[in-house]
């Protein structure tokens, strides 16, 4: 049995030996191998050590809180669990597990896209106006998130390549609601008056765009950031090949059209309204009450010289007609 053992460490101890002369082979020729680690990166590491560690020791944090919050025991058991639960690692607390660092932004960018390449698919297949709309909210809010993640990466991108130049926001953010647009076969051409705008440096002027929306950031023009965001434009557009323009107290966004259909409108929720505004034709009704209506409207809708013309008129029909009444 001895000569058994022996003869098993002699062969344990050949093979490592052998082993570290293969490495040592392949060291001294220059051959490199391959070292995959596991996690992404460092981040994704220690998030998984934290959810470790507050999992092993989730059954005693459960029993000194039980006697920590319970008002019924002596004030001193209290002040016992208290010290206790301070002793314990502070890893092993479930708040400090962040589910932000699992995915890298890139990855999370990336899904989001496809999830906005899907629900604009669906959103074309669609006839049902209800369903439409529901796709419509949940463009807007991937659209809105996917925004926001670029940021975070152009951020991040500045950060880690080692930019120490001031990147914080001074000032207060302004929306840009006046603007103009235009169009041609290949183009949609969208005007923003911003004056003293060519002045800035020209990495202050920040576009985004995706398939269907783009965003205008103006950082630092007058102590104030002006922010533009238009989502559910009218057809989808080449993100590759849209691109901003900085002129003369103006910014030039220009998107790329997918085809040279011409656009009524710019975004579906304007054209969605002009079809909603658009008076119906009904055969069977009376004309003399959808006459009515249109005045209702017209007088609704008018100012004030409109509607004294209209309540003049009215007075005065009314007046000619009480008129021949009498006289019948």
């Amino acid at each position: 049995m001895a000569a058994c053992a022996m003869l098993r460490s002699g062969l344990g101890f050949f093979q490592s030996t052998l082993q570290l002369t293969k490495q040592a082979c392949r060291s001294s020729l220059g051959v490199v191998e391959q070292v995959r680690g596991y996690y992404v990166d460092w981040r994704m590491l220690r998030d998984v050590k934290r959810r470790q560690m507050a999992y092993e020791f989730a059954d005693t944090r459960l029993r000194i809180n039980a006697i920590r919050k319970n008002t019924l025991l002596p004030k001193e058991l209290q002040e016992v669990a208290d010290k206790e639960i301070a002793a314990l690692p502070r890893d092993s607390c479930p708040v400090r597990i962040r589910n932000s660092a699992v995915m890298d932004l890139t990855e999370q960018i990336s899904g989001l896209e496809n999830d906005l390449k899907e629900v604009t698919r669906l959103l074309e297949l669609c006839e049902s106006k209800r369903v439409q709309d529901v796709l419509l909210q949940e463009q807007k809010k991937i659209e809105k998130e996917l925004t926001h993640k670029r940021l975070q990466r152009e951020q991040q991108t500045k950060k880690d390549s080692g930019d120490k130049a001031d990147t914080t926001v001074k000032g207060y953010t302004v929306k840009i609601n006046n603007y103009g647009w235009d169009q041609s076969d290949k183009f949609v051409k969208i005007y923003i008056t911003l004056k003293g705008v060519h002045k800035i440096p020209a990495e202050n002027v920040v576009a985004t765009f995706t398939e269907r929306s783009f965003s205008i950031l103006v950082k630092d023009l007058d102590e104030k950031n002006h922010q533009m965001t238009m989502n559910s434009l009218l057809c989808p557009i080449v993100v590759e090949e849209s691109s901003r323009k900085v002129k003369t107290d103006m910014v030039l966004v220009m998107c790329k059209k997918r085809s040279t259909k011409k656009w009524e409108c710019l975004t579906q929720v304007e054209k969605q309204t002009k079809e909603k505004d658009k008076p119906g034709y009904d055969e069977n009704a009376d004309p003399g009450e959808g006459l009515m209506n249109m005045l209702k409207k017209i007088y609704s809708e008018g100012d004030d010289e409109m509607k004294r013309t209209i309540n003049k008129a009215w007075a005065e029909s009314q007046e000619k007609k009480g008129k021949e009444d009498f006289d019948f």
